[in-house]
Order: C-alpha cells, then sequence, then structure tokens
C-alpha cells in the first residue's frame, strides 16, 4: 500500500508543483493544503488538475453541495487521492502483466 501511495504522491506533486510531504501519514493534509491555495487563487488550474486527473465531476458536485465551504480542500484531497491511487493500482496491475521480452506486453 505505501508503494501505492508514494506513486500516487509523485503524480500528484508533479501536476501541483508541490513537493511532496515527508511523512505519508500527513498526505491528506498535505494535498489538502495546495489545493486550498488554488481555491483561493487560481481556480482555472484547480480545475484544469481535477479534470487532468479525472476526478468524477459529478462526485466532486454532489459532496461540495452537501459539506461547508471550508471542508472543500478535504473533500477534494480525498478524491484526488482516491483516483491516483486507482491510477497506481492500475499501472501496478499491468505491469505484472507484461510478459517478457515484449515491449507492449503482448506476443507478437
Amino acid at each position: 500500500q505505501d508503494e501505492l501511495r508514494q506513486e500516487a504522491v509523485r503524480l500528484i506533486s508533479s501536476d501541483l508543483q508541490l513537493a511532496p510531504p515527508a511523512d505519508l501519514n500527513d498526505l491528506r493534509e498535505w494535498l489538502a493544503s495546495g489545493l486550498r491555495e488554488l481555491i483561493n487563487r487560481d481556480r482555472e488550474k484547480l480545475l484544469w488538475f481535477l479534470y487532468r486527473i479525472d476526478v468524477s465531476e459529478e462526485k466532486a458536485k454532489a459532496l461540495l453541495a452537501a459539506n461547508p465551504p471550508a471542508e472543500a480542500p478535504y473533500i477534494l484531497a480525498d478524491l484526488v487521492l482516491e483516483r491516483q491511487l486507482q491510477k497506481a493500482e492500475t499501472r501496478r496491475a499491468y505491469r505484472k502483466d507484461r510478459l517478457p521480452g515484449s515491449e507492449a506486453g503482448w506476443e507478437e
């Protein structure tokens, strides 16, 4: 699980241009802090980021509407982490399925 979290951090930190957290246990707070900054200063970049990593717009809208605005960074952080962990899991599964000696993972 830590390997997946590290992969998620790598993806997020490169997209948001944030230094990774010193401790993976601080991951949610680290991400919420970065998202809070975008909410306050650069909503266009926030929307681009959420779109780029494929956060469900419907899910985000429903959760944001049902919770106080102060919770927005944490709600978005949870959605981003969930999506990035899914991506990391998928990448790991496909890496394991690759056949030896085949670049694309398919036999010729």
